[in-house]
């Protein structure tokens, strides 16, 4: 499951032509400022191993079924929108599982040393605004605002 949270619809855009001219990538840049590390957090770890590797070692280092597939739907969302809001509009996506597990999962991962340590980095870097649901962190500034 993941949760979508709807924002506030009185959210004034500061700038609304720079926003309404922006493409996907630009917006992901400016507007989302923890999605460019998401994206390539999400990139190393899935870059790292087969599919049905990362799968099997988390199932045998204690991830239920269930937890991997909110991590994997997490992930497809994310991708699939350029970022953790959806694309069309004021969603927040977070993940469905706690981020204590999210980390178990991205700890299970393969990678060695210095990639280890990047990817770590990364998700310390971002893990707060993934999950957070406070009103700062929910403002999308969208062309029609």
């Amino acid at each position: 499951m993941i949760f979508l949270t709807r924002l506030n619809s009185n959210v004034r855009c500061p700038n609304r032509a720079q926003v309404s001219t922006s493409s996907n990538t630009h917006r992901t840049v400016h507007l989302f400022q923890e999605s460019p590390d998401i994206l390539r957090l999400l990139v190393i770890y899935f870059s790292s191993s087969p599919l049905s590797d990362l799968k099997q070692r988390c199932l045998l280092g204690g991830v239920t079924i269930r937890e991997w597939d909110f991590f994997l739907t997490y992930s497809t969302c994310f991708l699939t929108n350029m970022g953790n809001y959806l694309a069309f509009g004021d969603l927040k996506i977070v993940p469905g599982i706690s981020e204590d597990k999210f980390e178990v999962i991205l700890k299970l991962c393969p990678l060695q040393d210095q990639k280890r340590e990047g990817l770590m980095s990364l998700w310390e870097k971002t893990r707060k605004r993934t999950y957070s649901l406070a009103p700062g962190t929910l403002r999308i500034y969208q062309g029609y605002c």
